[in-house]
């Protein structure tokens, strides 16, 4: 085919053998587009920008899968928008979660046995946010518990937002790798908290 109609061919290959330029040009290229379709579903900036960068380490993990006589435009659009479909789902499956708790919380026969759980959960998170790296745990407890943005939290402690972001992603990676290791509640937290 023609390399006109596949104007990304030359960056797909690139990006095939590992090359992080034609990552960060396919990063500059399509970044922007993706933030602006999943901000107009999604409607949350953070959540939004979470997504571009899900997108793109998903992109990154299985770059020697690309087909380079495909369009790249494409393929990153239906990675963009299963993503978003995954999101609707978790989001969907919270809300019911989050429902069925309230009820059951409110109910005078609410498990009191379950309620100690959840604390004792919540007491597990706070225990792995502690051993976080110390500028991991900063920026995670400024995003977590102060409700801070990206770009406040960047402010505030004199860096980049991507790297408030890096913290952030990697931080919660940790967390979910910990609480994967205790079983099922512990996933039904990480679908609602984290």
């Amino acid at each position: 085919m023609p390399e006109r109609l596949h104007p990304d061919i030359e960056l797909v290959k690139a990006l095939r053998r590992g090359d992080r330029v034609a990552f960060d040009q396919l990063f500059a290229k399509y970044g922007g587009k993706i933030y602006y379709l999943a901000k107009g579903y999604l409607g949350s900036r953070e959540e939004a920008e979470g997504l571009v960068q899900e997108v793109f380490i998903k992109v990154w993990e299985n770059r020697k899968n690309i087909k380079e006589h495909l369009s790249f435009r494409s393929y990153l659009f239906t990675i963009t928008y299963n993503s978003i479909r995954t999101l609707f789902r978790i989001k969907y499956r919270e809300q019911n979660y989050l429902n069925e708790f309230i009820q059951d919380f409110n109910e005078p026969s609410y498990n009191p046995a379950l309620s100690l759980e959840y604390y004792e959960l919540l007491d597990q998170v706070d225990s792995i946010v502690e051993k976080l790296p110390r500028r991991q745990k900063e920026v995670y407890k400024l995003s977590r518990e102060d409700g801070l943005s990206y770009k406040e939290i960047a402010k505030i402690l004199s860096i980049d937002t991507k790297t408030v972001e890096n913290h952030i992603h990697e931080a919660i990676k940790r967390i979910k790798r910990h609480l994967k290791k205790m079983g099922l509640i512990s996933l039904v937290f990480m679908a609602l908290f984290l």
